[in-house]
């Protein structure tokens, strides 16, 4: 049984460790590459998270503002009602007071 393929010579040995360098490397960059992606992906779904938060609070507020201004329309408006009675009344006692000295 011959052993002398099991051993390699310096040039051949450096060849065989200088490609494994290199597919470290590249697998080393690849790494690196993702790492960056993943972190642009996290910071780029942070600012979206925070601006939904925003968004958010904003819908809110403007819900309370119309809100508030529904009610302000609501109490306009029952308001004007009443307004329109005491005038129909007051039109209506001026009429009786006109006919009354006619």
């Amino acid at each position: 049984m011959c052993l002398s393929h099991y051993f390699f010579s310096r040039p051949e040995l450096a060849a065989a460790l200088e490609k494994r360098e290199e597919k470290l490397r590249k697998k080393d960059r690849l790494l690196e590459e993702e790492q960056s992606r993943r972190e642009r992906t996290e910071s780029e779904l942070d600012a979206a998270r925070k601006e939904i938060a925003s968004l958010q609070a904003l819908t809110k507020r403007q819900e309370q503002a119309l809100a508030k201004k529904e009610k302000q329309l609501t109490d306009q408006t029952q308001e004007m009602a009443q307004l329109r009675k005491i005038h129909d009344q007051i039109f209506s006692l001026s009429k009786s007071v006109n006919v009354q000295q006619k």
